[in-house]
């Protein structure tokens, strides 16, 4: 059995056919969403269909208008809508204040993935992720604990694992990395971001792919649904019409090789095609 074998496992029957559904071409995502109705109690789906299921009020070519679900649908994508809004905007003050500190902030996840899916109603965030150098991170915690944010565990770093710290204040929650994005990267990540208008750093989308790959193969990582999503919902807007064709991008290549992730990296782009096939919607120009 190969790396991508064994990924391609940990993902349940039914979220194989919603993620077909979600991120397959017109022909064989209708057929996909066809077996997962069948297969499911639309009443009874899981945390991950819930995830998923946002993306499809934006598939028309998919759900017929008058399919009975489709306003149930489209209310889990205005949900979607309206809790990513109310994250981004109760963690801006955290954000201004630690660019205010001359913090430098690297956004390595919600905010990437964001940006490249276009609208970020079709991926529900649970918490925003922050990369904080090293040397910042005790200053950026007391910071952070003076506007209230209150600190639930203080993380680590190794070569190979990160715990990150985790803050909440009411009902969002802020998680700050040690120094860099996934274990065995570097500070190079920093070099290929680029700057928002507010002054944070986000994560180059090439670099996206390669640490959404890498958390694949991370235990705690579960469901394993979610990163697929990512993953080609990533290598898409790139231009891709399979995961693991992204491969040829020499930035990604290079990175995976870097970090020595090529072998993760290319199972996880593997598996991907393994769920989606070869019709992964293409959102984007692989010559960006």
């Amino acid at each position: 059995m190969t790396p991508a074998d064994r990924l391609f496992d940990q993902i349940a029957p039914h979220h194989r056919l919603l993620l077909a559904a979600t991120l397959s071409e017109t022909d064989p995502a209708r057929r996909a969403w066809s077996a997962w109705r069948e297969a499911v109690v639309f009443d009874d789906v899981d945390l991950p269909a819930v995830r998923l299921l946002p993306i499809l009020a934006q598939r028309p070519d998919v759900i017929d208008t008058d399919d009975p679900l489709l306003g149930r649908i489209r209310g889990l994508y205005r949900k979607s809508w309206v809790s990513n809004e109310r994250l981004l905007a109760a963690s801006n003050s955290a954000r201004a204040a630690l660019v205010g500190a001359e913090i430098p902030i690297l956004h390595v996840e919600a905010i990437p993935l964001a940006s490249a899916v276009g609208d970020h109603a079709t991926r529900p965030l649970h918490d925003i992720d922050i990369c904080i150098p090293r040397r910042s991170m005790r200053t950026a915690l007391e910071l952070l604990e003076g506007q209230g944010w209150q600190l639930t565990n203080r993380g680590f770093r190794t070569r190979w694992l990160h715990r990150p710290s985790h803050l909440i204040r009411g009902d969002t929650r802020l998680r700050l990395i040690d120094a860099v994005p996934w274990p065995g990267a570097d500070a190079s990540v920093w070099e290929t971001s680029s700057s928002n208008e507010s002054g944070e750093r986000v994560l180059d989308v090439h670099d996206a792919v390669v640490h959404a790959a890498v958390r694949s193969v991370q235990p705690w990582q579960q469901p394993p649904a979610y990163w697929v999503a990512d993953l080609v919902r990533l290598t898409s807007s790139l231009g891709y019409r399979r995961a693991a064709d992204a491969l040829e991008n020499e930035h990604i290549a290079a990175r995976a090789e870097a970090h020595r992730s090529s072998t993760t990296v290319t199972a996880a782009l593997e598996a991907a095609d393994q769920v989606i096939g070869a019709q992964a919607r293409v959102t984007g120009d692989r010559n960006n």
